[in-house]
């Protein structure tokens, strides 16, 4: 009688239980860089939309150049802005001022991708 034993020895499970460890220690940071870099997208999004409304409503509202202007002013049904946007990565905005760009909290000094717009010149396309 012969006896064979179908199966695994531990050195096999070990290299591949190695292997696996290996590939996710190369997937993980990126795919966490990915995620950051996909919020700070969006939190830019968000914080050209403020933009543009706060510029629209100095506009449609005959504002001088250095208006105060709330998320009262901006935020509604019937307004520029339907809902109050939020930073997807727990960041706090700011409107500021006409003559200042809205800010998130998350910023260039934390470390993670800057959460802030660089808008168009008046004048110029973006390309």
């Amino acid at each position: 009688m012969s006896c064979t034993k179908k199966g695994f020895s531990v050195i096999e499970l070990m290299i591949v239980v190695m292997i696996l460890g290996f590939l996710l220690a190369v997937a993980i940071p990126s795919f966490l860089a990915a995620r950051s870099a996909t919020r700070a997208r969006a939190c830019q999004k968000n914080l050209t939309v403020m933009y543009e409304a706060k510029h629209q409503w100095a506009i449609e509202m005959n504002q001088p150049f250095f208006a105060e202007m709330d998320w009262e002013d901006l935020v509604g049904e019937d307004l520029y802005i339907r809902h109050q946007p939020e930073c997807p990565a727990g960041g706090e905005y700011e409107l500021g001022s006409m003559l200042e760009l809205p800010v998130c909290s998350i910023g260039e000094g934390t470390g993670r991708h800057p959460h802030v717009i660089d808008p168009p010149l008046p004048g110029t396309q973006e390309e």
